[in-house]
């Protein structure tokens, strides 16, 4: 696929496209249909292209591989990402006043910046309608940079309950662990940040 990267608003130019390749192989066990589909499937991907930011174009590349399972009520997926040139680095208070805020989004956009993550997905049918979930995900961003590097770990467990469809509710518990291995006043910070619980309702209708 070949598209322009961003929404239509963007300053991106039709002339610098992001290029988008995507290959998979599936085994189907010939039950369940959507996303209930009982199969597995290995897949790959790609994704590079420019982006603009104060008439400046930086490169801004992606890719990564997994593998996803589903059968007998076990789901598994497994997937590894990596990222280089232009990447997110959060959100910064640029008003110098005390007690007055102005955020922005901070990109880090050179071509060296580098970054990887992952994550290791479980989810298992205990009946029809309940279902257990585990999952582990970690994102290592700039790792080329000693006082830019964050590290960030969840651990992540759950309980869905499934009414009809895809109207479902879930319950999560993510323990959250941040760090900025070379930065201590970046690390001050992070040891405030708490683990997260959540409820949320998905109503298909």
């Amino acid at each position: 696929m070949i598209g322009s990267g961003t929404g239509l608003s963007s300053e991106n130019q039709p002339n610098k496209p992001t290029y988008y390749a995507y290959a998979a192989g599936e085994y189907s066990f010939g039950h369940g249909k959507g996303y209930l589909s009982e199969a597995i499937k290995l897949f790959v991907w790609y994704q590079n292209g420019k982006r603009r930011i104060d008439n400046h174009d930086y490169m801004r590349e992606r890719y990564g591989m997994g593998v996803d399972y589903f059968h007998n009520g076990l789901r598994i997926d497994v997937e590894y990402i990596k990222a280089r040139g232009m990447i997110y680095n959060g959100i910064k208070d640029i008003d110098t006043q005390p007690g007055s805020e102005n955020w922005e989004y901070v990109i880090a956009a050179d071509s060296d910046n580098v970054a990887d993550g992952a994550y290791v997905n479980l989810q298992y049918y205990i009946t029809k309608k309940i279902e257990l979930l585990a999952r582990y995900d970690y994102l290592n961003r700039l790792t080329n940079s000693s006082s830019d590097e964050r590290d960030f770990k969840t651990t992540t467990l759950g309980l869905s309950y499934h009414f009809k469809g895809a109207t479902r509710v879930d319950f999560n518990y993510a323990f959250k662990d941040i760090k900025a291995p070379n930065n201590i006043s970046a690390e001050e910070i992070l040891d405030n940040c708490d683990d997260l619980l959540s409820i949320q309702l998905t109503w298909k209708f």
